[in-house]
Parts: structure tokens; sequence; C-alpha cells
């Protein structure tokens, strides 16, 4: 078989451009992916550099609302606000029920303090968060443990303090035992 030269020519011509073709959307294919690889990263930074600390803060207790603990309270507002009681004995006709429960954070507390912690996390590049997630983990709110005693009505009639006797002292049914 006789291929003339310019036969040989258009073919070699053919397959050198085909082939830069295919390199060539190879390289452009292989950019765009490492271009994709850095944008994914870069928008998953944010998401890194606010770590635990934000989320800690964020995720703490809400702030119970001890008022309910004051003389008078009926029995069913106690339960909804500071949650089942651990224990509950009845005697003589009035019923005693041992609370536990996390005196956490008002709203605005916790907001404030996952704002402090992102801007920290960003103006120092992340290092924040060896110092900021210690923090959030000690800093889980007050464990309270109290006696709630009830009157005849169902009603609260004092309270004794178990564990947390610093954050009840305002409640009114408060009394203090040696």
């Amino acid at each position: 078989m006789i291929v003339s030269c310019y036969q040989h020519n258009f073919f070699l011509t053919q397959f050198t451009q085909s082939k830069f073709k295919e390199c060539h959307t190879s390289l452009r294919v292989r950019r765009n992916h490492e271009k994709g690889k850095y944008l994914c990263c870069a928008s998953r930074l944010p998401r890194w550099m606010n770590g635990c600390s934000v989320y800690m803060a964020a995720r703490q207790p809400d702030q119970k609302n001890l008022h309910v603990l004051d003389k008078g309270t009926p029995r069913s507002y106690v339960i909804s606000e500071l949650g089942a009681p651990t224990y509950t004995k009845n005697e003589d006709g009035k019923s005693c029920d041992v609370l536990s429960f996390t005196q956490g954070y008002s709203k605005g507390a916790k907001v404030g303090r996952a704002v402090f912690h992102g801007a920290a996390d960003v103006l120092t590049l992340g290092l924040w968060e060896v110092a900021g997630t210690p923090i959030e983990a000690v800093a889980d709110g007050t464990p309270i443990k109290v006696e709630v005693y009830y009157d005849e009505k169902n009603c609260v009639d004092f309270i004794k303090v178990i564990q947390g006797e610093d954050d009840l002292k305002e409640v009114t049914s408060f009394k203090k035992t040696n």
C-alpha cells in the first residue's frame, strides 16, 4: 500500500489535532476540578473556623424561671417549668417532689457568647478553639437539686435546697437547712 505524502501528513495532522484536543480538554477539566476542590475547601473553611465553642455556647441549657418555686405556685406549673421529679413522696396528705435540673443562661447571654467565640475564631484563625472549647465545656450551667414541699391544695409550701443554694436566694419559699 502506497500512501502519498499528502495523505500521510493529513492523517498525522488529524491525529495530532485530536490528541491535542483531548489533552487540552483533559487539562481544562483537571484545572476546573482543582478550582472546584479549592472552592470546596474554601467554602468549608468558615464552618471549620466556627468550631465547637460557638456551637457549645449556642447549645447551653436555657434559663429556668425559678419563681415557680415561690409559695402558692401550683405543682403543675413547677413540673412544666423544671421537669419531672426524680422522686415523689407523700406524708400526712402533703406531697414532696425532689427536682434535679440545670439552671442555664438567657437567650441574650448565649447569643453574646456565641458571637464572641465566632469573632475570636476569625481573628485568631481558629486558634481560639484551644481555649474556647474547654471554657464552654466547664460553663455549662449550674446543677440544682431541691425538695419541693406542697400543701393540701398541691401548691408550693416551702423548698429545701440540696444543691445550688446561691441561685435560689431570691425564691420566697426558700428555707435553709442545717
